[in-house]
């Protein structure tokens, strides 16, 4: 699937994702929430990403994991030099020492590895 504006949050890419195992209609017809992954470039403690990830609370089961720091511009950047640190702030919400793709990988490759996200809303 492409990437797609969110008309009514400028600013705000949705983009969903299908695992491995291909993503049925059973998640959205069953009643189970949707996982969302939300993560930005700007950093955890950046504002959007707060209203980001509460604007979308209500559609489903909301997993914040985005870099310690400003990033603008190494979004696609992997760390491949260094041990990343991962660390629980509170509930559902990560912070990486790395990029936002690596915050990325580690939310679906670790975090979400037994129920892969249904849907990816990065704030840039």
């Amino acid at each position: 699937p492409a990437l797609r504006r969110d008309e009514r949050r400028p600013g705000c890419i949705i983009t969903p994702v299908r695992s491995r195992l291909h993503l049925n209609d059973e998640v959205f017809f069953s009643g189970m929430a949707p996982r969302i992954l939300v993560t930005n470039d700007d950093g955890i403690y950046s504002e959007g990403l707060r209203k980001l990830a509460a604007a979308l609370s209500s559609l489903g089961e909301v997993l914040v994991v985005a870099p310690d720091r400003e990033q603008s511009a190494a979004s696609h950047a992997l760390t491949l030099n260094r041990p990343l640190r991962l660390i629980e702030l509170q509930p559902n919400e990560w912070i990486v020492d790395g990029t936002p793709t690596d915050c990325v990988n580690l939310a679906v490759l670790y975090l979400l590895k037994n129920r892969r996200p249904d849907i990816v809303a990065v704030w840039i």
